[in-house]
């Protein structure tokens, strides 16, 4: 019982260090390219409308989110590692 426990905390270890690195590569990919095409568009919004600026940052937050949740997990299905359900 014991052996099944240490194994299933190695794996729920291995699987979120490989996840953390998923994440930060895309999240840096993503800053850069949320930098270079929405920085001034999200700028003109907050200068001229404040709420609307708002309710676009909170949207993004949450497609933001949601695309990397899938993406990760259809990478972990590609790669064939096992998931902790």
């Amino acid at each position: 019982m014991e052996e099944k426990a240490d194994r299933s905390f190695k794996l729920i270890i291995r699987n979120f260090l490989i996840e953390m690195v998923i994440y930060g590569i895309l999240l840096v990919v993503y800053f850069f390219l949320a930098l270079r095409y929405l920085s001034q568009p999200l700028a003109d919004y907050f200068n001229s409308n404040l709420t609307l600026y708002a309710f676009i940052g909170l949207g993004l937050i949450v497609a933001q989110a949601v695309f990397l949740d899938m993406l990760v997990t259809f990478l972990f299905n590609a790669i064939g590692l096992d998931r902790m359900e």
